[in-house]
């Protein structure tokens, strides 16, 4: 039952990356920005559109490493189960000769003794309230293993997701870029025909259409396949969509890196590093309780039938004697994992800080990249592009020109979209690190 009660409280959270936070208040939202650009056509929206959150949410229901995480959980609450019962008891049969060995020479001598007991296992120090106690802590652990769990699954769809959708762009644009191209080729030849170029230059521009053609379908196979990859991680074998829409032109001025970091504690790893050492201690707490020996109690009774069938009844107790083996290699093991992942746990914080460093130094140089291009180079290479082709069409430059300011306008425009997927990659990967954000 509590399995199914966590599943479907995360199954709540799968949307987004606040899977743990629940005390302090989120983080003020950041202003948005809108890079979006004219200059990069749009992506026709036709059949079946996938939405993030549909993507995420598919994921988070047939992603088989989060089914492995939930099962997991349903292991240790049924370890838990199994460390609180009891010890059964046993029942003993004991069959023998004579008492006094009155029938050890005499083959035909029926007497014996039979005896019947029954056996049961008293466990002191507290061991049952401990080992229920320890195989809790480990399911608290593997609860943290499984949000840890959804929230890579949500990185990864994220990712895939953003990938598809900036391919889609880039589409779009290899799609211009032909268009455009055999535009060109169109007026180089009329002027060939016209005498006013060489033969050369229309096959100058043959070779062009045809590069943008070649790119245009190798744009296409890499789309498919990204595709295919955001599918699998949904947990499909088919893609079952036409394409995916997102506000990808949507920037947000980045925050403090004081204020995001302050929220590094509340990782789900290092939150589970805390329930670790929790679940150390309530291990010493069982090292310990194994330390004191366990009673045991024999009740029964035994018949002589060579004493005219005679009863008797006995009771047997035994405890071993505590000399040498008092557990205590288990108690000071128990005690060295905890001081070990105390440590674990402060250089998990170390590794957690120096990425969040690095991908938030990442983000906001592609922030900063993103805003200064979209008004700058975005805007003049495309104008550079139209001002020689006007003036090509007029007779006024050479083709090579043409060439080379549409070779430059098609690579500033990919270079636009791959700094706005690396933006939103670095963000998602904020996010991951980040709780509540």
């Amino acid at each position: 039952m509590r399995v199914i009660q966590r599943w479907f409280t995360s199954l709540i959270l799968c949307v987004s990356f606040e899977v743990i936070a629940q005390e302090q208040p989120k983080i003020q939202e950041p202003k948005i920005i809108d890079c979006s650009s004219f200059n990069i056509p749009s992506y026709p929206l036709t059949g079946k559109i996938l939405r993030l959150d549909d993507a995420i949410m598919r994921a988070s229901l047939q992603a088989p490493v989060i089914q492995i995480a939930a099962w997991e959980i349903a292991n240790k609450e049924n370890d838990t189960v199994t460390a609180g019962l009891r010890p059964n008891p046993s029942f003993n049969l004991d069959i023998g000769p004579g008492g006094d060995g009155a029938c050890a020479n005499n083959n035909n001598c029926s007497a014996g003794s039979v005896s019947y007991s029954i056996e049961q296992e008293f466990e002191l120090g507290g061991k049952r309230c401990a080992r229920v106690a320890a195989a809790d802590g480990l399911e608290q652990v593997s609860f943290f293993d499984y949000q840890i769990a959804i929230r890579n699954v949500q990185f990864n769809v994220i990712s895939a997701y953003l990938k598809v959708y900036a391919i889609q762009l880039k589409l779009c644009l290899a799609e211009e870029h032909r268009r455009i191209a055999e535009n060109v080729q169109e007026v180089v030849s009329a002027k060939v025909s016209a005498g006013k170029l060489p033969s050369l230059q229309e096959s100058k521009a043959k070779v062009a259409v045809a590069a943008t053609k070649i790119h245009a379908a190798r744009t296409k196979r890499q789309y498919e396949n990204a595709k295919k990859q955001l599918a699998v991680l949904m947990g499909s074998v088919d893609v079952d969509f036409e394409c995916v829409d997102y506000l990808f032109y949507q920037v947000r001025e980045p925050i403090a890196f004081e204020t995001i970091a302050s929220r590094l504690i509340e990782h789900p790893s290092v939150i589970k590093k805390d329930a670790e050492i929790d679940a150390g201690y309530s291990a010493i707490s069982l090292a310990r309780a194994n330390a004191v020996p366990d009673l045991t109690v024999e009740a029964g009774v035994k018949q002589d039938s060579w004493k005219g069938d005679e009863f008797a009844f006995f009771i047997n107790f035994s405890i071993p004697i505590p000399i040498s083996d008092r557990n205590q290699g288990n108690i000071a093991k128990a005690y060295s994992q905890i001081y070990q992942t105390e440590y674990q746990r402060q250089q998990l914080l170390l590794d957690l800080e120096s990425q969040l460093h690095s991908d938030y130094q990442d983000m906001t140089s592609a922030y900063d990249v993103i805003i200064d291009y979209k008004d700058q180079v975005l805007v003049e290479a495309m104008d550079a592009f139209e001002q020689i082709q006007t003036r090509f069409e007029q007779g006024k430059h050479d083709y090579l020109e043409v060439l080379d300011t549409q070779r430059s306008m098609f690579t500033a425009q990919e270079q636009y979209v791959d700094y706005l997927l690396e933006y939103h990659l670095k963000q998602a990967e904020l996010k991951r690190l980040v709780t509540n954000w």
